[in-house]
């Protein structure tokens, strides 16, 4: 058996810490964006808000890509039957 905790990645909890560091730039970014076009919000909420947004978003993807998948696999269950009716 290998051991795969022989080498230790110095950087593993730093790319941690960046993720971090870019999801905060980016929320304050879009919080800046909101307020310069006028609309007053509290920076908790509008992250609350964002967060949330793409849970849903996120949920909607995987479920239709779920059904285009199940979709397909109809299709082409369909074309083998045919094909096999053709031989």
């Amino acid at each position: 058996m290998i051991d795969t905790n022989i080498y230790d990645c110095p950087i593993s909890e730093q790319i941690g810490e960046l993720k971090m560091m870019m999801a905060d730039e980016h929320d304050k970014m879009i919080l800046k964006a909101v307020q310069q076009v006028g609309i007053e919000n509290d920076q908790e909420s509008l992250v609350q808000a964002i967060n949330s947004d793409r849970k849903r978003y996120e949920a909607a993807y995987k479920k239709g890509y779920a059904d285009c998948e199940e979709h397909y696999k109809e299709l082409l269950l369909q074309i083998s039957k045919l094909a096999m009716e053709g031989r």
